[in-house]
């Protein structure tokens, strides 16, 4: 499992379970060797429309672009696109794996998000959650 969520106008949050923090290591590990990613993700619209939206089952298609300041969501005909730099990548990666061997996402803030419908920069915090509590 893994959610993404707008939390306030400045703030996004992914949770995820340790089957999710799995999948992102995967996931970043095949993005860091030159292909996008795809992930199934409950997502939550608003973090990319800042409208209030409700969680919706979507893939999210992680890629590469270095061409980019901070990370950014967006909409494409085939679901979510996350664009985010090679130096994130690198650091996302081990990020997740670090959170497998301790059993925690430390420290919570992860990296910086700009979204086209939002001229501030967000920040993206991270939980590893207990599946039984579905991160709710």
């Amino acid at each position: 499992m893994i959610k993404i969520v707008r939390q306030d106008k400045r703030s996004v949050y992914m949770t995820f379970d340790r089957v999710g923090n799995d999948k992102l290591i995967s996931a970043f590990e095949a993005v860091l060797n030159g292909q996008s990613q795809e992930l199934d993700i409950s997502f939550d619209l608003s973090v990319i429309n800042m409208k209030k939206a409700n969680l919706q089952l979507k893939s999210v298609t992680i890629v590469i672009d270095n061409s980019i300041k901070c990370s950014v969501f967006y909409n494409s005909d085939n679901g979510i696109i996350w664009a985010i730099d090679e130096e994130d990548v690198d650091y996302a990666l081990f990020a997740f794996i670090d959170c497998k061997e301790n059993g925690c996402f430390f420290p919570a803030e992860f990296i910086r998000l700009q979204m086209a419908k939002n001229k501030n920069v967000d920040d993206m915090y991270c939980e590893l959650v207990d599946s039984a509590s579905d991160a709710e």
